[in-house]
């Protein structure tokens, strides 16, 4: 795999565990699976590795979010 497919997939699993863990209904979900199954380890090293962009990423989603009118897009990647 290239340098530039990498990168991609690194700001895609970013984006998407940023969406789960900002998401209270599935957080708890996520937080239990990734602790009972060991499918979960490289997910789990890759999370602790990247927290500060997975943080970074959540708080832009928040900021948008409030900055939102009533009823808006509901994108959460953007």
């Amino acid at each position: 795999m290239g340098r530039y497919p990498k990168k991609i997939l690194r700001e895609k699993i970013i984006d998407s565990l940023a969406v789960i863990e900002g998401m209270p209904e599935w957080q708890q979900r996520f937080i239990e699976a990734k602790s009972s199954a060991t499918a979960f380890e490289h997910l789990q090293r890759f999370a602790r590795k990247n927290r500060k962009a997975i943080n970074r990423v959540k708080a832009h989603m928040m900021a948008k979010a409030e900055t939102a009118p009533e009823g808006g897009s509901g994108s959460a990647a953007g």
